[in-house]
């Protein structure tokens, strides 16, 4: 039950979770000259959303969550996929932006962090098996 949850709603709750972070973190406006008087960027908020729901909808694509079988081409692919968008992070970070700009980079390494570690647990059991079976 809890599963069939989590695979159908979890992508929905991720990206809730980063737009909650956006609209936090865009109060901090960066280098600014007049910072008490700058307004609240609405509509930089608005594309990070959309960004973040382009890159989860890929996301949505390469794990397929209500079909998910752990297949390792899937992980695999999800892999390489944050690997790039942390690769993007890396490449594409400047100093004294406003706050909500560096939610996608932020949004890149959870993503990497939240694929890997199921990887690493999937093979750890898969070799697990693996030994017990030879023995």
């Amino acid at each position: 039950m809890i599963n069939a949850v989590f695979r159908r709603y979890g992508l929905i709750a991720y990206w809730f979770l980063f737009a909650a972070l956006t609209l936090y973190q865009a109060q901090f406006r960066g280098f600014v000259p007049d910072p008490e008087h700058a307004p609240y960027p609405w509509l930089s908020v608005f594309w990070i959303w959309v960004v973040l729901a382009v890159l989860i909808g890929v996301l949505y694509l390469i794990l397929r969550p209500k079909t998910f079988q752990y297949q390792w081409a899937r992980i695999l692919a999800a892999v390489i996929y944050a690997s790039i968008l942390v690769l993007l992070a890396f490449v594409t970070f400047v100093t004294d932006m406003p706050g909500h700009y560096y939610v996608p980079a932020e949004f890149s390494f959870v993503t990497l962090i939240a694929v890997i570690a199921p990887a690493l647990v999937g093979s750890a059991f898969a070799l697990w098996r693996w030994i017990k079976h030879a023995a």
